[in-house]
């Protein structure tokens, strides 16, 4: 089923803090992303996809319900709506909410560090509910790209992109994001596969941790802290310094660094495996 839409996708850097402009906080109180204004209504979700399981979002608008994603769910990820079982470009998947750092830019107040019994009741959370997350994502991680012409739409792999909080925390790493990363290869093997992005802030990185994921098929090492609003990063000199560091370990791994920026949706043209910033 395709019916047309239209809209304007209007981007909010959250590393600029952009969220927390007047005029978006008028859209939305929380200066939560993503949001969505159509007439006089407004949609948003105060978390892009919960380790509760109780939300999931494709693109900024795909809500799922807490047995999974509703058999009339639909997603607008281009000018066309599409079932979600039939094409979903990307998923975007928060698997715990613990992380090693609190900043202030932050979109979700519960990605923060986490200590003993409270860091373990978060990370099992997300181990006792990733299963039946992942069980009711699309049947196919496939989608059509509307900028081909008509007649000639052809499937493209799709990504799902696993982040946090950290997604790299020892706490969470090895109980969490490589049982996730395997489930998800395992689901889509006879499907038509899937492009798995970690999101990670990049400096728990490691030659060991670069290959263990690598080993499991992750598509792209995505990293998403050079700003000045992580902290240690600030100033164009001591990025420079840790986008030079990563880029050699990356490389010493024959990885390339992607050409392409997160607006653009002609993925499919770069074979992985990939890095970016």
């Amino acid at each position: 089923m395709r019916r047309r839409a239209n809209y304007e996708a209007v981007p909010v850097d959250t590393h600029k803090g952009e969220q927390h402009l007047p005029a978006y906080e008028a859209i939305n109180a929380n200066a939560k992303c993503p949001a969505l204004v159509d007439a006089d209504v407004t949609i948003f979700s105060r978390a892009s996809a919960a380790a509760d399981g109780r939300r999931l979002w494709a693109m900024g608008l795909c809500c799922a319900r807490s047995d999974g994603l509703s058999q009339d769910l639909r997603v607008r990820w281009s000018p066309s709506v599409h079932k979600a079982e039939f094409a979903i470009e990307p998923i975007y998947y928060v698997m715990a909410w613990a992380c090693h750092r609190r900043c202030k830019h932050c979109y979700e107040d519960r990605f923060r560090p986490y200590l003993r019994k409270e860091l373990a009741g978060v990370v099992e959370e997300a181990q006792r509910n990733f299963p039946r997350i992942i069980d009711n994502f699309p049947r196919r991680m496939s989608y059509v790209d509307p900028a081909e012409g008509p007649g000639q739409h052809s499937e493209k792999i799709g990504r799902i992109v696993l982040s946090g909080g950290e997604s790299l925390l020892d706490a969470v790493r090895e109980t969490v994001t490589y049982p996730v990363i395997e489930r998800l290869q395992q689901r889509y093997a006879n499907e038509g596969g899937v492009k798995i992005v970690v999101q990670t802030t990049g400096d728990l990185l490691t030659d060991s941790i670069v290959d263990e994921l690598l080993q499991r098929g992750v598509y792209m090492i995505s990293v998403a802290s050079v700003d000045d609003f992580h902290v240690g990063l600030e100033g164009p000199d001591k990025q420079q310094a840790f986008v030079d560091k990563l880029s050699a370990m990356f490389d010493r791994h024959d990885m390339r660094r992607s050409g392409l920026s997160a607006t653009t949706c002609n993925w499919h043209e770069e074979e992985g495996p990939l890095y970016g910033f």
